[in-house]
């Protein structure tokens, strides 16, 4: 099946995948969300596949054809925060209506305190927060006044990993979720025999396969550990991760499902 990836949204990810897929492998970029996407010359794209970038494309494709691994609701904080419960970095925590916010810090006196604020939803129009004078405003701007925000207490932590898992309990791949590119130091034993254990613990299964963020906790090198979130795998970078491991593992997973479109 042909892999549509959205040019320029995980770039880290690119070369490797066109070393990997070959001529399986089309460029796309958004054209409008009412008509999807087209090549980068401009060429309307015909036929469905694989779509690999940003989960709010990846949400209006699916609807078209395309196979994202993107259940509607499975990742957000409300969905699966009860399934890990202190496993989470987060587990703290209460939600608040997008526009009641402002005026809840104000009356709970929690305005002059830092604190963590993101969107509950797994789409992610507004991504993780420490709290300042700006994030009123910026809520108001993007989000509709019935989404919820979840608050938490600021934590402290170390390093984050990105594990790359199926729904049999199964580690594809892993990398250290790093911003800079720098994975000199491997993904510790002990992480890897958190993800294990925490699998084998849970009744979680949001997808055919998916990623599961993990941070060292509460600093770094501590071999303790705590679950940020999971996500989408084809709306995830996937840093150092085996870029090989996963089209085959995408591969497998969509050989086996009766009509690739659901």
């Amino acid at each position: 099946m042909q892999w549509f990836v959205e040019k320029d949204i995980f770039p880290e990810n690119e070369e490797k995948l066109s070393q990997v897929l070959g001529d399986r492998l089309t460029f796309v970029r958004i054209q409008t969300l009412l008509t999807g996407i087209e090549t980068l010359d401009g060429s309307p794209v015909e036929q469905t596949g694989i779509f690999y970038g940003s989960i709010q494309l990846a949400r209006h494709l699916q609807r078209s054809g395309f196979l994202s691994f993107l259940p509607d609701n499975n990742f957000d904080c409300s969905y699966w925060m009860p399934y890990f419960g202190t496993l989470a970095l987060n587990y703290a925590h209460f939600y608040i209506e997008a526009g009641c916010f402002a005026s809840c810090v104000r009356t709970l006196g929690i305005d002059s305190v830092p604190f963590f604020v993101k969107q509950e939803k797994g789409y992610k129009h507004l991504n993780g927060h420490v709290y300042d004078n700006a994030t009123c405003d910026l809520i108001h701007d993007i989000l509709f006044p019935h989404e919820l925000l979840m608050i938490a207490p600021i934590s402290t932590f170390g390093r984050e990993f990105r594990f790359v898992v199926d729904d049999n309990d199964n580690i594809i791949t892993y990398s250290e979720y790093s911003l800079d590119c720098d994975y000199s130091e491997p993904v510790p034993d002990s992480a890897i025999e958190f993800v294990k254990k925490t699998m084998r613990a849970i009744n979680y299964y949001p997808s055919n396969i998916w990623t599961l963020d993990i941070c060292e906790y509460p600093h770094k090198g501590s071999g303790q550990y705590r679950v940020v979130e999971p996500n989408s795998l084809l709306s995830s970078g996937w840093y150092n991760a085996d870029v090989e491991k996963i089209v085959n593992a995408v591969d497998k997973i969509v050989s086996e499902i009766p009509c690739s479109s659901t």
